[in-house]
C-alpha cells in the first residue's frame, strides 16, 4: 500500500510538472520577445528546474535516516562488485571461439 501510494503521488507530481514545462514552452517565447531577450525558452525552463533543484538541497540535507549508515561503509562492498559483468556465467560459452585462434 505505501509503494502504491509513493508511485502514485510520484506519478501526479511528474504529470504536473509535464504540464507545467508545457505551458511554459508555450507562452515563454512571446514573454521573451517583450522584454527582447534573446535566450532560448528551452533554457529558461531547464535553468529554472535546475534552479529548484538546488533549491531543495538544504531541505533534503536535514533529513535524517534513523538507522542510516555512512556511505564509506559501502565502499568495500562496491570494490567486490565492480568485476561482476552481465555475461560471466557466459564466458565459457561465448569464448569458444578463441580457443582456436590461441
Amino acid at each position: 500500500m505505501y509503494i502504491a501510494t509513493f508511485n502514485a503521488g510520484a506519478s501526479l507530481m511528474v504529470m504536473c510538472a509535464s504540464l507545467l514545462g508545457g505551458l511554459a514552452l508555450q507562452y515563454l517565447p512571446e514573454l521573451l520577445r517583450l522584454y527582447e531577450l534573446s535566450w532560448s525558452p528551452f533554457w529558461v525552463v531547464f535553468g529554472a528546474s535546475a534552479i529548484l533543484r538546488l533549491a531543495a538541497l538544504p531541505l533534503l540535507a536535514r533529513v535524517a535516516e534513523p538507522q542510516g549508515h555512512s556511505d564509506w561503509r559501502m565502499v568495500p562492498v562496491f570494490r567486490n562488485v565492480r568485476a561482476f559483468t552481465t555475461t560471466m556465467g557466459f564466458n565459457p560459452n561465448y569464448h569458444f571461439w578463441l580457443r582456436g585462434k590461441r
